[in-house]
């Protein structure tokens, strides 16, 4: 139990990385979790405030996770909380510091890939705020006839109903529970292929850890279910506990949902021991984190040109809404 009040700021997804990255590298060399926490002290100072209440937490009895709750994401939290079943934590922080590495990189290589498009996006939209702006300065004027106006205010019409249809999509997501959020995401022609993969790589690792360490189907369900964190996979656990409560077998379970993997049944029912279903659930697991990276190596390779045909669809719709009415009145005043 804490005994006095922990500071409430979360560390950024680079200061994350830093800390798993080193404390995986100390834990890797032999030390153990108490002199590791301190060897990162001494080796990222500007992390000797949070290690410090971090230390201090674990002395008065807490677990790591609780510890370390105030300073990481909800996900890598609920992970952390699974080593006081499987005790295996320095697989756990090799996989989280390798999972935010990647993560990183994807994130660093996406802002390289939009800063061109970005700038340009933003020189065509001053361009259209000019027009604009002349437009409006001069709707008496004989250059500026009805037509473009008429063109423009189509335009502004639909760019206001889009907004709307995005708001009243946003507005009905987050007004679902959070596993309705998910199953409606889940329908979505381009977001599914990826949240489908996150979802079960998530899964996959965490029960394959879990049940490579000896701990029962039953245990993970109940501890999952217990959890106090507001994520997908602690519904996921009370829903599987609940129905394990009431007489159900762990496929019926898996049949009854759609979240989780379809290769979990095959595996669950294939008849081997719980050490090596476990190796299994493992070997899955990379396997889905290895089709996540190929499916967002993909996306970012259509990213910049989708990019760039939005430019150029943008400057198309400019200039048919203000060159061409003034090419067009123009040719008409030369043939009087």
């Amino acid at each position: 139990m804490t005994m006095f009040k922990k500071q409430s700021h979360k560390w950024s997804n680079k200061r994350q990385l830093l800390f798993f990255e080193t404390l995986n590298d100390l834990l890797r060399s032999g030390y153990t979790l108490p002199v590791a926490l301190c060897s990162v002290s001494e080796l990222l100072p500007s992390y000797d405030a949070d290690i410090r209440q971090i230390i201090a937490l674990m002395r008065l009895g807490n677990t790591f996770d609780i510890a370390l709750s105030n300073y990481v994401s909800k996900q890598i939290n609920l992970q952390l909380n699974f080593v006081n079943l499987h005790g295996n934590l320095q697989a756990l922080i090799n996989e989280i510091s390798t999972h935010e590495f990647e993560q990183q990189t994807k994130q660093q290589k996406l802002k390289s890939l939009l800063i061109y498009p970005c700038c340009l996006i933003i020189l065509v939209l001053m361009i259209a705020g000019g027009f604009s702006v002349l437009f409006a300065l001069n709707s008496k004027h004989w250059l500026f006839g009805q037509s473009s106006q008429a063109m423009e205010y189509s335009c502004l019409i639909f760019c206001g109903l889009l907004t709307l249809v995005t708001y009243l999509v946003v507005v009905k997501i987050r007004c679902q529970s959070l596993l309705n959020r998910w199953l409606f995401l889940l329908k979505m022609p381009i977001l599914k292929t990826y949240i489908k993969l996150v979802l079960d790589y998530h899964l996959t690792f965490n029960l394959g850890i879990l049940l490579q360490s000896g701990i029962s189907i039953a245990q993970i369900v109940q501890n999952i279910g217990q959890s106090k964190n507001d994520t997908l996979l602690t519904l996921i656990g009370e829903s599987a506990h609940q129905q394990l409560k009431q007489g159900a077998t762990v496929i019926q379970c898996v049949d009854s949902m759609p979240l989780l993997p379809h290769e979990a049944k095959t595996i669950l029912s294939s008849g081997k021991s719980q050490i090596q279903i476990g190796q299994d659930f493992l070997r899955l697991a990379k396997i889905k984190r290895m089709q996540l990276n190929k499916l967002i190596e993909r996306c970012l390779a259509c990213l910049q040109p989708f990019c760039f045909i939005l430019i150029g669809a943008c400057i198309l719709v400019l200039y048919l809404i203000y060159i061409l009415p003034m090419y067009v009145q123009m040719g008409e005043i030369s043939n009087w």
